[in-house]
């Protein structure tokens, strides 16, 4: 959860995690699967954690988690689309986000990634690919993109919850 919180929140979020526990002990079907069901609770709690933000996923976040910017279709759509990706990572399992985060913010190179993770050339690409295709469904289930023949976002709008 440290990787993907503030560290300040942090702690009241594994109190959140706990509770919900708790609260939910009766949905647990499987004991053999504790550790997938406490998993699948603190990843909702930290999707949580930034829906509860101010304007959820539609503003751009520092590295400290503070606001930098309302996300509004002015500017550069291009750059304000690119800003919400860093935080919807999260919404994605660990190796895809870990993969995403290491080719295409980081920079690594697949080969560079692969060595790192332990895998194959060809899965270090495969995971990459799987994540971008992940993460723009994410991406277009939260908002209408239009965009030019070239790919270019020109206008979002956001869909209705």
């Amino acid at each position: 959860m440290r990787r993907r919180v503030d560290a300040e929140h942090v702690d009241d979020l594994v109190q959140d995690v706990f509770l919900r526990m708790h609260e939910h002990a009766d949905g647990l079907r499987d004991e053999d699967r504790v550790a997938a069901w406490a998993y699948r609770i603190a990843r909702n709690v930290v999707v949580d954690h930034y829906r509860r933000r101010p304007g959820g996923a539609f503003e751009t976040l520092a590295d400290d988690g503070s606001v930098l910017e309302s996300l509004e279709p002015t500017g550069n759509q291009n750059e304000i689309v690119a800003g919400w990706l860093r935080p919807m990572l999260f919404l994605l399992p660990d190796a895809y986000a870990e993969a995403l985060e290491a080719v295409d913010l980081e920079g690594l190179t697949h080969k560079e990634y692969a060595e790192r993770a332990g895998i194959s050339l060809s899965g270090a690409k495969s995971r990459t690919q799987r994540a971008r295709a992940m993460l723009e469904g994410i991406v277009r289930a939260c908002c209408d993109l239009e965009q030019d023949a070239r790919g270019n976002v020109v206008d979002f709008e956001r869909r209705k919850p």
